[in-house]
């Protein structure tokens, strides 16, 4: 038998809901969307390069090569938004702009722009992977080009100056003489802590695709002492004597083979740095919109958990720091808030993420 709803005239009566909700909803949605395409756009157009000095409408298209009027409609958009400002002259960057948004930035973030994007287009697929399953891809390869770019220009805008400060200031840190970055890609890590210590060496161990994305970042940032090792974190043999060891955000890092592997690896009274958003004994969802994005894809030969970061053979947080314990002494858990960069609603975010720094026990 069918409802009520079934049986109304749609032409003459009112719908059985108030729609006013999920309008707004969608509007909210719709409206942050647009307004980020037109960010994007602006970025790939290199219009904020070309408002460092500040140009008038009609020279702006001129120089982009785009049609006067939708550009002044997009500068007054962009304006409207705080993402630039409004003068006598025309327009011209905000602070934010300049740093953020001008290729010539060091802080430039248009990997993370793309990097939305392409999530965004992963989204979309949503329904046939709810029929058909998620999306494979070889974990060997899943970082390199625009993810790791993306991650690589995320942590330089805070997360990775207030993660190395945790680290240095350690006792010891200025003995160190060999540093291991594990899973470390880009190096960003590994090159600024040489920068802090200038006797350090540094290793950065990671997939063999890694390694050109590594060389582009030591082209760029420099770091002598810090050479890229390939290789396998379950398979390969890690090195011994290392002063110092760090594991950020790596699959990984739970999994109680790897900190016995880490601990073979480092000195007697060497530092282990573990940066990873653990789930404490019974813990649900930490996100469910990340959960669902953390499910699209699925690494080939590595099993992944419901939860977002979770992977087959995690530890929880209370098993994992009382195995730490049996090797090595706890000097400082850091919570998320004194050091992560601000959400994005993507894979990346850190969530209740901590730094747990330990050191080695000497017996």
């Amino acid at each position: 038998m069918g409802s009520n709803e079934d049986t109304k005239d749609p032409l003459r009566e009112m719908p059985g809901a108030d729609p006013l909700w999920i309008y707004l909803q969608w509007e909210q949605a719709v409206r942050g969307y647009k307004q980020f395409c037109a960010v994007a756009a602006a970025v790939r157009l290199r219009l904020f390069d070309a408002l460092e000095n500040c140009r008038r409408p009609g020279e702006l298209s001129a120089t982009l090569g785009t049609t006067p009027e939708l550009t002044v409609d997009l500068c007054d958009l962009l304006a409207d938004g705080g993402v630039l400002v409004r003068n006598e002259e025309g327009f011209a960057n905000t602070p934010t702009s300049r740093t953020f948004l001008c290729s010539r930035s060091p802080n430039f973030q248009e990997e993370v722009i793309r990097n939305i994007l392409s999530g965004v287009s992963l989204w979309e697929q949503l329904d046939r992977i709810c029929c058909e399953g998620p999306v494979n891809v070889d974990e060997a390869v899943f970082f390199e080009n625009n993810l790791i770019d993306s991650l690589a220009s995320e942590i330089l805008v805070g997360e990775l100056q207030a993660t190395v400060t945790a680290i240095t200031r350690q006792e010891g840190f200025r003995e160190a003489r060999r540093l291991l970055d594990l899973g470390g890609g880009h190096g960003l890590y590994a090159m600024a802590l040489c920068r802090h210590n200038p006797d350090l060496e540094a290793v950065v161990f990671d997939f063999p695709p890694m390694e050109k994305d590594f060389q582009r970042y030591q082209a760029r940032f420099g770091g002598c002492r810090v050479r890229f090792s390939p290789g396998n974190l379950f398979a390969d043999d890690l090195g011994r004597d290392y002063d110092v060891v760090l594991l950020s955000y790596n699959p990984g890092g739970k999994n109680p083979r790897v900190l016995e592997t880490i601990k073979e690896s480092l000195k007697p009274g060497g530092l282990f740095v573990s940066k990873h958003a653990f789930y404490r004994r019974g813990e649900g969802s930490k996100s469910r919109l990340m959960d669902i994005e953390w499910q699209l894809t699925a690494f080939r030969g590595v099993r992944k958990g419901r939860r977002v970061y979770a992977f087959e053979h995690d530890l929880c947080l209370e098993d994992y720091l009382a195995l730490l314990r049996h090797d090595f002494d706890i000097l400082e858990s850091i919570e998320s808030d004194a050091f992560a960069t601000a959400p994005l609603a993507k894979f990346g975010d850190r969530l209740d993420s901590k730094i747990i720094l330990s050191r080695k026990k000497r017996t």
